[in-house]
């Protein structure tokens, strides 16, 4: 007779030899089976099934409470199915029986015959594996966050090793809607970019690759502030090739992806908003730092400065704010200093007795906390803010964009004839929307009266 398999790849179940499920009912019964399948055909101790089954809150009667759930699971999959031994229980399958067993065996041996140079065995291999996955890796678990997460771990190298069978079999077109649906789930995941990179370069999009290239680039600059790996830089060396050299002047043409300089990094390439003479500065060793951008030339219709930052979010999207703030004198009239004249002096003791007689205004949160050991920082907006007219700070999420923004805004809002205004653009999905939220942000919003007719 066939033997029961069970699945552990999704929601939990028992099949039958014709494939017909195995009614299993109940999350603590479900969850059971899931404890014994994991560890097929070695016995598990009382306490363990305890431990997994009810967690933190076991029955008074534990010992008791699991024999009578062991009996019932025999009662839906056969009085042999679960065997008692040496003071615990075991489930009579053999490890194939199991299809996560069986998902890594196959995964294995398709990596070994990827290694060997056999894609097309390979892809056959990783096929049959990754067919095993039904939902999410054991379902039906209630501790199940770190075994599952091994488990995905493991389906992604199956992933991965399947679409690099596929390029080696000249199957980029098939492989790369999947392998894009994988870098959106996986932004970070600088092998799976690389693959994705080569399925473009495989059908004659070298100029796409190009754009992905420079994408990632600037993803791992503002997430982590690192530069791409070995093999990432070889692709893009080998797509400038394969572009002809063309590869610097489409980063001119697509606008503002310009490399941005930092400590310890090269300086750019030269693929920035030329029009608007911007230049972009990225740390090259802290992943915490805050870097500027400083675009002299940008300025709102009305004449008033503008200042912005952003951050992108840990699903890649992009939040950025926006401050405005109208013609002032330079930062640096009325500032006293010290002998030393250090730059953070004047920024943080500016004689406000010479300042204008110009009324408060601006619409700045109040600060409930102090803000200190960021001096340094604060100077340095405020020199980039004497000579430039838009000042972008840019750094991975939590760096404290927002919170520096805000202190150099007020700080320097003495000076600003009519204020200093913030308008919050995180929201805002729709580039036609941007000007409504700054009218609203500075208390301006339009009005249009439609007459009769």
């Amino acid at each position: 007779m066939d033997p029961v398999r069970y699945r552990l790849l999704g929601p939990t179940q028992a099949l039958r030899p014709d494939g017909t499920a195995v009614p299993v009912g109940g999350a603590r019964l479900r969850a059971l089976l899931s404890v014994l399948a994991l560890r097929a055909g070695r016995t598990v101790p009382v306490g363990v099934l305890v431990d997994e089954v009810w967690g933190a809150d076991p029955p008074a009667d534990a010992a008791g409470a699991l024999q009578a759930l062991v009996g019932r699971l025999r009662r839906a999959l056969g009085a042999d199915a679960v065997a008692s031994a040496d003071g615990g229980y075991r489930l009579a399958a053999a490890a194939d029986d199991i299809d996560l067993t069986r998902f890594d065996r196959l995964t294995g041996d398709g990596l070994t015959a990827l290694a060997e140079g056999d894609p097309a065995k390979a892809a056959g291999l990783l096929d049959d594996a990754l067919a095993l996955w039904h939902g999410q890796a054991l379902a039906d678990l209630p501790d199940r966050t770190a075994e599952a997460a091994r488990w995905e771990t493991r389906r992604l190298d199956a992933q991965r090793a399947r679409h690099t069978a596929a390029l080696a079999l000249g199957q980029a077109e098939g492989a790369l809607p999947e392998l894009t649906a994988l870098c959106d789930a996986h932004p970070l995941d600088e092998p799976l970019q690389a693959l994705r990179l080569r399925a473009l370069r495989d059908l004659g999009r070298p100029a796409q690759a190009l754009a992905g290239y420079e994408d990632v680039r600037r993803l791992l600059a503002d997430r982590l502030g690192s530069d791409p790996g070995a093999e990432l830089r070889a692709l893009h060396a080998e797509l400038l090739g394969a572009d002809g050299g063309s590869g610097r002047d489409s980063g001119a043409a697509r606008g503002s992806r310009g490399r941005g300089v930092g400590p310890g990094d090269r300086e750019g390439d030269g693929g920035g908003d030329g029009a608007r003479g911007g230049v972009g500065f990225i740390p090259g060793g802290r992943g915490g730092d805050v870097g500027r951008g400083v675009h002299p030339d940008r300025r709102t219709p009305d004449g008033r400065s503008h200042a912005s930052h952003g951050s992108y979010a840990p699903d890649g999207s992009y939040a950025s704010h926006e401050s405005y703030a109208s013609d002032r004198p330079h930062l640096s009239d009325g500032f006293h200093t010290s002998g030393h004249s250090q730059a953070t002096d004047r920024f943080q003791t500016a004689d406000r007795s010479h300042a204008p007689d110009w009324p408060a205004q601006g619409n700045l949160p109040a600060r409930l906390t102090s803000f200190v050991g960021r001096e340094a920082d604060l100077a340095a907006l405020g020199t980039d803010l004497e000579t430039a007219r838009l000042v972008t700070l840019l750094g991975p999420g939590g760096a404290g964009k927002t919170r520096l923004s805000q202190e150099a805004a007020a700080t320097m809002g003495h000076w600003a004839r009519d204020g200093v205004w913030l308008a919050e653009l995180a929201p805002v999905d729709d580039p036609e929307a941007v000007p409504q939220a700054v009218l609203t942000a500075i208390g301006a919003r339009e009005t249009v009266l439609h007459g009769a007719g």
